[in-house]
């Protein structure tokens, strides 16, 4: 009787890592953001199509007002499952903001009330262990948590290639990330696969710096043409000290491979990482 319950729990518990990607900045960095398709995908392959297997109802969707003037969305629905019959409703209450605080002031969303209708349906979905896994801590896309200490199995070319020896976990690459990396648990800070990399190379023939270290990457900024009134010194203190950064991850939010490919002043570049993250960096902003 157990087995029959769990089959369904089972069948949809472990999302694949293309339906994942890496929260980079706030409150929840370094977790897994579950694709809302792919769930939309799991129930229709064990139910049939929506509407005909499963289906939900909008029961009720409502603002609270936040602070400085922010305001909530919420909603509530009732998720259906159909088997021989149709189910009890399953109950899901999601959020999302409506109206938020940016660096650069308020910013309303028209999709405030859509994306709290997609969070009610993972709350619901998950009831029935929907990639349970992942809400488990036990799935991040990469590997399975539930034994971090033991070594990758040397059949699985992925984790071989990309297997971290100090913290003894994978190297994932997801999302915008533009190099393989992984969170450092139980810190705030990121352990990024091509800085080990260039500390072996560095050990191994100290008298020639290998391409792309932070020394080159001064030189080449020096050299372009001067873009504001910023240092570059300056700018990595803060993406540092302020955002609490590393060099690799800031660029890949950038969407830039090096920090001479930013055309802008690089004040513009702080901001834009202010918006991503939701942490100031000019006095009063």
């Amino acid at each position: 009787m157990t087995e029959e319950n769990m089959k369904l729990w089972d069948a949809v518990k472990q999302p694949p890592p293309t339906a994942l990607k890496v929260i980079m900045g706030g409150r929840l960095k370094g977790k897994s953001d579950i694709s809302p398709q792919w769930r939309y995908q799991a129930m229709t392959e064990q139910f049939g199509p929506c509407g005909v297997g499963w289906k939900y109802e909008i029961k009720r969707l409502w603002n609270e007002p936040g602070p400085a003037n922010q305001v909530f969305a919420f909603a509530e629905i009732m998720l259906y499952i159909k088997t021989d019959q149709w189910s009890e409703p399953i109950p899901g209450v999601g959020g999302s903001m409506l109206v938020e605080q940016e660096s650069s002031g308020l910013h309303a969303s028209d999709e405030g009330y859509k994306m709290a209708i997609t969070d009610a349906l993972s709350v619901s979905m998950k009831m029935i262990g929907v990639a349970a896994d992942v809400y488990a801590g036990l799935w991040d896309g990469s590997k399975y948590r539930d034994n971090p200490s033991v070594a990758p199995d040397s059949t699985t070319q992925t984790a071989k290639e990309h297997w971290c020896e100090e913290h003894k976990t994978e190297f994932f690459k997801r999302g915008k990330m533009r190099e393989f990396a992984h969170p450092v648990d139980g810190q705030a800070q990121w352990c990024a696969e091509k800085k080990q990399l260039e500390g072996v190379m560095q050990e191994e023939a100290p008298q020639k710096a290998p391409k792309g270290t932070f020394t080159e990457e001064v030189a080449r900024v020096e050299e372009a043409p001067a873009r504001s009134g910023m240092g570059v010194d300056q700018f990595w203190k803060i993406i540092e000290k302020g955002f609490k950064l590393g060099h690799e991850e800031a660029l890949a939010w950038l969407e830039i491979e090096s920090l001479s490919d930013w055309s802008e002043p690089l004040e513009t570049a702080l901001d834009r990482l202010a918006d991503i993250t939701g942490k100031k960096w000019r006095a009063g902003k």
